[in-house]
């Protein structure tokens, strides 16, 4: 039996979503012995300092096979609340010209305030499930479809040129990227949208 899974971090604070999985047969688990395991590998701690201006201080595994980059606390905490302040003012200041793009600054403005108050999370994190990717999608769909129904800007959004399909969740609270048979889950705490969606780019580039 394998378990796996999901890291994201949602509203102010890092939220940890499980989906319990049983591989299919003994010939995928062989397949899947062969491909690289090391998530930690597919980005450098140079790449997410780079993409977010942040020094990372420390990268590590996860038991779920994933991977968590940990930037310095002061220097997250920091970016944090300078991100959560210019997104404030950008809203009192500038009226969204769309609901999805009212949705994408107010998933900022959260992911700004998780950093400020839980500094210590992991800036950015990636798990790869190898062989089992179509029936975590299908999963993690039929989770979203049930949690988001009737919310403004909720469902999935797709990102596209990202892998072969990419989607992600109203306020960022769900990130994954599929790319032939695995599928990648993304999570980050105190950083942009479009400097997750710049780190998950590199990841999966790698695949």
């Amino acid at each position: 039996m394998r378990v796996f899974g999901l890291h994201f971090f949602g509203a102010a604070a890092a939220t940890i979503l499980v989906i319990g999985c049983v591989d299919a047969a003994s010939s995928q688990s062989a397949a899947a012995a062969k491909q690289p395991r090391d998530v930690c590998a597919l980005l450098a701690a140079k790449e997410v300092a780079e993409v977010t201006g942040l020094p990372i201080e420390r990268v590590a595994k996860t038991a779920d096979g994933g991977c968590e980059w940990y930037a310095n606390a002061a220097a997250q905490q920091q970016k944090g609340s300078d991100t959560a302040r210019s997104t404030l003012q950008q809203l009192m200041t500038q009226e969204p010209k769309s609901a999805d793009e009212g949705v994408r600054t107010m998933e900022n403005l959260m992911k700004g305030l998780s950093g400020a108050a839980a500094p210590t999370k992991p800036v950015f994190a990636a798990t790869v499930h190898w062989d089992d990717g179509d029936q975590a999608e299908a999963v993690l769909k039929g989770t979203m479809a049930v949690n988001s129904a009737g919310a403004p800007g909720g469902g999935l959004e797709r990102i596209d040129g990202l892998g072969d399909r990419a989607f992600i969740g109203a306020m960022g609270t769900l990130f994954y990227v599929r790319k032939g048979r695995a599928l990648v889950l993304f999570g980050a705490s105190g950083i942009t949208r479009d400097q997750e969606i710049a780190l998950a780019r590199k990841v999966v580039s790698k695949l």
